[in-house]
């Protein structure tokens, strides 16, 4: 019988098969995954999937199951790719101050100049009924949320306010979430805030399993979809649907059980950097440590592996202003839709510089460059070590070195330094983001 692997990065998706008695690796495959796709991140993963099962040696009727880890959902986060959030809070009516004060979240940060936008709304748990609830919901949806978090004071020990809320919100087809079901946690605060950040990703996430459950459905998998939670444990794939904040570490739980297969006794630090993010974990006496997960500075009570995540990786853009650089990412070539300009084939030097926002909000401090045809170009990590010369000819991310510090020079110009010097500034700026989490 076949295990099969699916791992949905911000830049690649890659798949696996595995014979489940000798765990030898049987085929492997590897596509860009498709954030622009109509089906969004879910036609990358079918189409490894297919690759995999194009393989000779790969039999559908031997696959026993397949588990999806993916980084959609933190990703999502650090970009800001996100739903606006309507709040509703639900305590008693003595109490009403201090759960408003518990429950009245100002604001969630994400990226850069991204936020969580986020509506509020009270009711008291002694005028609760079918028809209040209708009417605050709707008024939360008239002030523009698109999604729902229901969070009652006491709902550890009674959660009924949140579940009759919960059928409420699905009556009036709007996504939603309640904080006692993420979690059994006391913290009125904490629960609020990650029943926010569940809600706000909820409607991206359900397209993506609907879609990854039809392609699965059409290629003639049988065999129980699963999907890797961030505490190294697996559940249906259907729970990707209604909590996905429980995959928010997915993809970087996979690297600490990737680190542990290959050693599997070790006390390390371990540092796996993607194409759009960079994961950072530790391993105590070969067990990975566990901690609740922060939203960049934000708590949760969401239980996951000690990995923190940053939005910078080997596609991240450069971003500039008023003569300097300012950052790197989080936005990557990628999520663009732009090659590295060490990877272009199709442009030709000499290039002039842009300043763009790669998607519709994003602040427009993004440096890339046009040739004289108008085909632009990213400017990256991985084409500032390009640009030195430090990548060895046979390694992955070795590219056109020349066209590397063609694509540079106007941003060195434009910075008022050399080529080398904006290479290693950018180095730096990625090095620097990274330092403070390990």
């Amino acid at each position: 019988m076949i295990r099969i692997g699916i791992d949905v990065g911000g830049t690649f998706t890659k798949a696996v098969a595995v014979d489940r008695t000798s765990g030898q690796i049987m085929a492997r495959a590897v596509v860009p995954t498709t954030h622009r796709a109509p089906s969004g991140v879910a036609e990358g993963a079918v189409a490894a999937l297919l690759d995999l099962l194009a393989q000779e040696r790969i039999r559908r009727d031997r696959i026993a199951f397949l588990t999806l880890s993916t980084t959609q959902a933190v990703n999502a986060l650090l970009e800001g790719d996100v739903s606006p959030v309507g709040i509703l809070a639900i305590g008693p009516r003595r109490e009403r101050r201090q759960i408003q004060r518990l429950t009245r979240i100002e604001r969630i940060d994400l990226a850069p100049g991204r936020t969580v936008p986020l509506h509020y709304a009270y009711l008291d748990r002694e005028s609760l009924s079918e028809s209040s609830l209708r009417e605050a919901i709707t008024s939360l949806r008239t002030a523009g949320a698109a999604v729902l978090a229901v969070s009652a004071a006491y709902a550890v020990e009674d959660p009924s306010s949140e579940l009759m809320a919960l059928e409420v919100a699905k009556e009036l087809n709007i996504p939603v979430t309640a904080g006692s079901q993420l979690t059994g946690l006391y913290g009125l605060e904490v629960r609020t805030l990650t029943a926010a950040v569940n809600a706000s990703i909820l409607p991206k996430m359900r397209e993506t399993t609907a879609w990854l459950r039809m392609a699965l459905w059409e290629a003639g998998i049988r065999a129980p979809a699963m999907i890797l939670t961030g505490d190294l444990s697996i559940a249906p794939m259907d729970q990707l649907a209604e909590l996905p904040a429980t995959s928010i570490l997915s993809g970087p739980a996979a690297s600490v059980a990737g680190a542990l297969s290959s050693q599997p006794a070790v006390d390390a630090l371990f540092v796996e950097v993607g194409g759009t993010s960079t994961n950072l974990g530790v391993i105590r006496n070969g067990r990975p440590a566990l901690r609740y997960v922060r939203i960049l500075r934000h708590p949760t009570c969401l239980r996951s592996v000690d990995v923190h995540v940053a939005g910078i990786g080997g596609g991240s853009l450069v971003r500039i202003d008023r003569g300097r650089l300012i950052g790197i990412g989080p936005r990557s070539a990628h999520i663009a839709g732009l090659p590295y300009a060490s990877f272009a084939r199709e442009v030709t030097p000499p290039f002039r510089l842009e300043i763009v926002a790669p998607q519709p909000g994003d602040r427009p401090d993004y440096a890339v460059v046009r040739d004289a045809q108008g085909r632009r170009v990213a400017l990256t990590v991985t084409d500032a070590a390009n640009v030195l010369g430090l990548l060895p000819p046979d390694d992955y991310a070795a590219g056109n070195r020349n066209l590397a510090r063609a694509a540079f020079e106007p941003l060195a110009a434009s910075l008022g330094k050399s080529v080398d010097e904006v290479a290693r500034e950018v180095l730096q700026a990625a090095t620097d983001t990274l330092v403070p989490l390990a």
